[in-house]
């Protein structure tokens, strides 16, 4: 089945679309234009990223003919947090198996409880059933216990901005089937499940934020935003050398890619000398700055810090900074790997978009696979039921 993932970014707007449902990933086509009306996850003036999204759609059915009705949205702002929660429920009927239905009905009663008024779950996975304090179930369908517990971990938004986010779609005419934190969704294709298992920290450095989602044995144990100030960066070298954002990252990629201390640079005023020392200076004291912040923070929180597979980072141009990876290892003491996105087909970009069709592919696989279980175990109490009564 086709699904549609819609990516904001601070500078640009991409939607993928593609098939996950088979072997490996059947892509239908890609767009991506300039964002307007929107920047580092906040909604600048409403009627332009209005007309910016509908410009795509519409600019996508004409290139593929088919029109997108409905996203699966990443979305990436600091107001996300991340929650953890534990309730346990005494069962009314001991004697019955536990069902889908029943499990799913005390999924919905925890997020009620825990989750106050003003913010809505976007994402949430339960990461260990407790059944008559036995530890350790991954899945209670067809067991029985008197008490079920449940332990779950999630990532909640205020409940104003996820109303406007869907009112603002909806108003174009599109639906959005689901909402998935950008780190999230990269995790959905940068990470394997061993990695993800053994523990690993995964940071998304992004233009304007700097998303941060650890994982252990195989469950999301930590999530967090901080402001990268990437774009900040640039804008300041920008106005030492008179350019625009677009020529900034020119300027970027020839810092990235040059063995001289110096290059020059043809500015709409002069001929520019730009120092690569100096630059680099720069960039540096401030991916220090944000990587010491981020570890601070975490041993605030008393997240453990070692990963038994180190971390990995993705983003944009940033990653093809030759000391992003030394200064990660410098301060975290772990191994560090930034991630490559040559193996996929498809143009870095695009990732978060691609990770969102596989997040809500999976997830839907996951709603059919339980349903499947739970008829199969029905089918098998009948047949017990004929053999022996």
């Amino acid at each position: 089945m086709i699904k549609y993932g819609l990516d904001i970014g601070s500078c640009s707007l991409r939607i993928l679309g593609g098939d996950f449902s088979g072997e490996g990933f059947k892509p239908l086509g890609r767009i991506s234009i300039p964002v307007k009306g929107y920047s580092e996850g906040t909604i600048i003036d409403k009627r332009k990223l209005l007309y910016t999204v509908l410009e795509a759609v519409n600019q996508f059915q004409v290139k593929y003919d088919k029109r997108p009705s409905s996203f699966v949205l990443g979305i990436s702002t600091p107001q996300l947090s991340y929650v953890k929660f534990r309730k346990k429920f005494i069962r009314k009927n001991a004697d019955s198996v536990i069902t889908d239905r029943e499990v799913l009905e005390y999924q919905r009663e925890l997020l009620d409880e825990m989750v106050p008024l003003d913010r809505k779950e976007i994402y949430y996975e339960v990461e260990e059933f407790i059944l008559d304090g036995q530890r350790g179930i991954i899945n209670p369908q067809g067991l029985y216990a008197s008490n079920i517990e449940m332990i779950v971990n999630g990532i909640t938004i205020p409940l104003n901005l996820y109303n406007n986010i869907l009112s603002l779609f909806s108003e174009l005419g599109l639906e959005i089937e689901d909402l998935v934190p950008e780190a999230i969704a990269q995790s959905y294709i940068y990470l394997s499940s061993e990695e993800k298992k053994s523990g690993i920290m995964f940071i998304n450095y992004g233009w304007g934020t700097v998303k941060v989602a650890i994982f252990k044995n195989g469950f999301l144990k930590y999530y967090k935003h901080f402001p990268s100030n990437l774009s900040s960066i640039l804008d300041l070298v920008g106005e030492i050398y008179h350019f625009d954002g677009c020529s900034t990252l020119e300027i970027l990629r020839e810092i990235f890619l040059s063995e001289t201390s110096r290059f020059k640079f043809q500015n709409k005023f002069a001929v520019q000398t730009v120092s690569i020392h100096d630059v680099k200076t720069l960039l540096n004291k401030n991916i220090y700055r944000l990587f010491y912040q981020l570890r601070k923070h975490l041993e605030d929180h008393e997240v453990p810090l070692h990963f038994k597979q180190g971390i990995k980072i993705s983003g944009g141009i940033i990653t093809d900074y030759s000391e992003l990876k030394s200064i990660a290892e410098d301060v975290f003491h772990q191994p560090v790997v930034i991630t490559d996105s040559q193996h996929l087909g498809i143009d870095s970009e695009y990732v978060t978009a691609l990770g969102l069709i596989k997040h809500q592919t999976d997830k839907e696989k996951a709603r059919f696979q339980s349903k499947n279980l739970l008829s199969r175990l029905v089918g098998k109490m009948f047949e017990l039921v004929d053999k022996y009564f």
